[in-house]
């Protein structure tokens, strides 16, 4: 131990034992300096929870198929908590208690505390997503199927919504739920469900569906949209995007009308490329933007075209 601490400071900090001490609970509230140099608290903040998160950052498994604290390889979360211990006094003398006492102590790192971790992480971010969806207020689902390597049916629920904060659009991943049928009213009552534990206002703010082609060629899959449109269907987008669907099929079907709308586009902006018309297709959701872009691009040669012709 260092020669210049006090007597005081040497009873104290033997007292303490192995721990995570800060500066508040040593003698004067500080630690003592040495050539300048001092103790730093951050050193010993190596905790549980860091390995849990940095595991599922880089999307590796918990668990191994051996976790005894004899074998080699005891699994992702296990071994990273051995590693921390290497540099946490704390976690070091909790671990080496735990190999003497066994099912004696109540451990924090057996499978049964990983799943609370992971679900205590889980809820954490479905609550930030469920907040950030209630501020934005309107958004969209898009719902997909698909076999799992265990060969159960998942359902994912993939909200899309516009984060005002950041300026820009985003889609998070709001659920995914297991399913031993897809026939329309299962998927009805998932999703329904689902609404129902996130307190998120579908009925009013829900503006937008999305499948993709393969579960729209199944009747299921229809049904379900049906069943969604029935209880809710925004009037307004159905209206703006079937007038945008009469314009693409009145100008596109004849060539003398593109060429026509060609050349307005030119006499108003002779330095902007020529734009076509985009079709307004239901198989991916992107394709509604696109449409639009271009018809607010070319906006006053689509008037011009119109008149024209009329």
């Amino acid at each position: 131990m260092n020669k210049k601490f006090t007597f005081e400071q040497k009873q104290y900090i033997l007292k303490l034992g192995p721990c995570q001490p800060s500066a508040q609970e040593m003698p004067f509230h500080k630690f003592p300096k040495t050539n300048n140099l001092s103790f730093h608290a951050k050193w010993y903040t190596k905790t549980l929870p860091d390995g849990s998160v940095g595991t599922q950052k880089h999307g590796l498994a918990f668990r191994g198929h051996n976790e005894k604290w004899s074998d080699t390889v005891r699994g992702n979360f296990k071994d990273l908590v051995i590693l921390l211990a290497e540099y946490s006094p704390v976690l070091s003398s909790y671990i080496t208690q735990l190999k003497e006492k066994g099912k004696n102590m109540t451990s924090f790192i057996t499978w049964q505390r990983q799943n609370q971790l992971i679900d205590s992480i889980s809820n954490s971010i479905l609550k930030s997503i469920v907040q950030e969806a209630n501020t934005a207020r309107l958004f969209s689902i898009s719902i997909d199927t698909t076999f799992d390597i265990s060969r159960h049916e998942q359902v994912s629920f993939v909200i899309r919504y516009t984060d005002e904060s950041k300026g820009k659009i985003v889609e998070r991943l709001l659920m995914i739920c297991t399913t031993s049928s897809t026939n329309s009213q299962t998927l009805y009552s998932i999703f329904l469900n689902i609404f129902e534990k996130t307190n998120i206002d579908w009925k009013n703010n829900l503006i937008g569906q999305s499948y993709d082609g393969a579960a729209n060629m199944r009747g299921e899959y229809n049904g379900l949209q049906a069943k969604i449109k029935s209880v809710k269907s925004c009037l307004e987008a159905v209206d703006l995007f079937g007038i945008l669907a009469k314009v693409y099929d009145f100008i596109c079907c004849s060539k003398n009308r593109v060429f026509v709308f060609e050349q307005n586009q030119i006499e108003r902006n002779p330095t902007w490329p020529v734009r076509s018309l985009k079709r307004v297709t239901t198989t991916r959701w992107s394709r509604y933007s696109t449409a639009l872009k271009t018809i607010l691009n070319t906006w006053e040669a689509l008037i011009d075209t119109l008149e024209d012709l009329h």
